[in-house]
C-alpha cells in the first residue's frame, strides 16, 4: 500500500474518533428526587421533552409549547441558581400515573423520610395545581374540566399540588369547601403536608358544583369547584 493511502486511512480514523467523541454527540438525561420522593425528569432552559405515544397537559406549564395537548415541549423555565421548579402534567386518557417534570437544582424541597411517606398522595383522580400569581389560581380551576375524560363520583380523589418556581411555589396553603371539608369530602383536614393533601369524594353527595377556598400566607386567596355527578338509578 502506498504511503498516500495509508495517510488517508490514517486521517479517516483520526476524523472518526473526534467525531464520536464530540462533546454534545450524546443525549444527556437528568433526573432528581421530587418533592414526595419519587424520581422525576429534571431538565434545563432549552431542553425538548418528547413523549412516545403520548399528550401530554401541564397544569402549570413550563413549556414554549402552547397547545393544549402537547407531545414536545422546549423547557422555557430559567430556573435561579438554587431554585427548583414543580410541575405536574396529565396524560391524556389517563395514560400515565401522576408525571412530573422538575426545572432548576434546589435543596429547599422538604424531602419524605422513608418507603411510607414517599408513597403517599402518589395517586390521584383529578390532580389540581395551586400556583401563586398574585393570587392563588387554582389549574384547573373547575374539575373536572376539559382535561379530564370522565366526572367525578363518589370515591375519586381530588389532589392540591404546589406547583411552579420562586414565589409561585407555595408551601403553606390551605383548602377549605364551603360549609366544611366534610361535607365534601372524607377527610377533614385539607393543607400542605404529606397525608393532608387529598379529598376523597363522599357518596350521598347531590349532582352539583362544590365551592372551595385556598389560602396561603404567600399569597392572596383563590378559590375553584368541584363538580360531583352522582349515580344515575
Amino acid at each position: 500500500m502506498k504511503r498516500e493511502s495509508y495517510s488517508f486511512l490514517l486521517l479517516g480514523l483520526l476524523l472518526g474518533l473526534a467525531v464520536a467523541f464530540l462533546p454534545g454527540c450524546s443525549n444527556k438525561v437528568r433526573v432528581s428526587a421530587a418533592q414526595n420522593g419519587k424520581i422525576v425528569l429534571n431538565p434545563d432552559f432549552g431542553d425538548q421533552i418528547i413523549w412516545r405515544g403520548l399528550q401530554v397537559h401541564f397544569l402549570v406549564s413550563p413549556c414554549k409549547e402552547t397547545e393544549t395537548w402537547i407531545s414536545q415541549c422546549t423547557v422555557n423555565i430559567k430556573a435561579p441558581a438554587g431554585q427548583m421548579g414543580q410541575y405536574d402534567y396529565v396524560c391524556r386518557n389517563g395514560g400515565c400515573l401522576d408525571p412530573e417534570v422538575d426545572v432548576g437544582s434546589s435543596t429547599g424541597f422538604p424531602q419524605p423520610r422513608g418507603r411510607a411517606a414517599a408513597l403517599r398522595n402518589l395517586a390521584s383522580d383529578f390532580p389540581i395545581a395551586l400556583p401563586c400569581n398574585g393570587t392563588i389560581q387554582p389549574s384547573p380551576a373547575d374539575v373536572p374540566d376539559d382535561i379530564y375524560n370522565q366526572p367525578v363520583v363518589a370515591g375519586d380523589v381530588v389532589a392540591w399540588k404546589s406547583n411552579g418556581i420562586g414565589s409561585q411555589f407555595l408551601t403553606d396553603w390551605i383548602v377549605a369547601f364551603d360549609g366544611g371539608n366534610a361535607t365534601v369530602c372524607n377527610e377533614s383536614d385539607i393543607h400542605d403536608a404529606d397525608g393532608f393533601r387529598t379529598c376523597t369524594i363522599k357518596t350521598g353527595l347531590a349532582s352539583q358544583a362544590y365551592k372551595y377556598q385556598v389560602t396561603s400566607s404567600q399569597c392572596g386567596a383563590g378559590a375553584g369547584t368541584v363538580t360531583v355527578s352522582a349515580p344515575q338509578h
